[in-house]
């Protein structure tokens, strides 16, 4: 497998679930420091969508659907609901 470039412009970005993954994985940074903010920035985003759309039970089950079938997981449906709605409540997040 060989190396891939990866560009990113500045500022806000829309990616594809693959650029996703290339930009959080990415190691041509300074550090793996670097890397784990990109991993947390994409997690970040993805809440912030899923947020957005509202917490309708079809799509908390069609996006726990997703995430098990690309992510091996011993959470369950209602324990993921539940998150959900925890961060729903979640107001005013700062990170630092």
């Amino acid at each position: 497998m060989g190396y891939m470039t990866l560009h990113v412009n500045t500022g806000v970005q829309l990616f594809s679930g693959e650029r996703a993954l290339m930009y959080a994985r990415s190691r041509h940074s300074t550090s793996d420091f670097d890397r784990s903010l990109r991993q947390q920035q994409i997690m970040k985003a993805i809440v912030t969508k899923f947020m957005q759309q509202g917490l309708k039970p079809t799509k908390i089950k069609q996006l726990y659907a997703d995430y098990t079938a690309m992510v091996k997981t011993n959470i369950s449906l209602d324990e993921m609901i539940g998150l959900a709605q925890y961060v729903d409540n979640l107001k005013n997040i700062f990170s630092f």
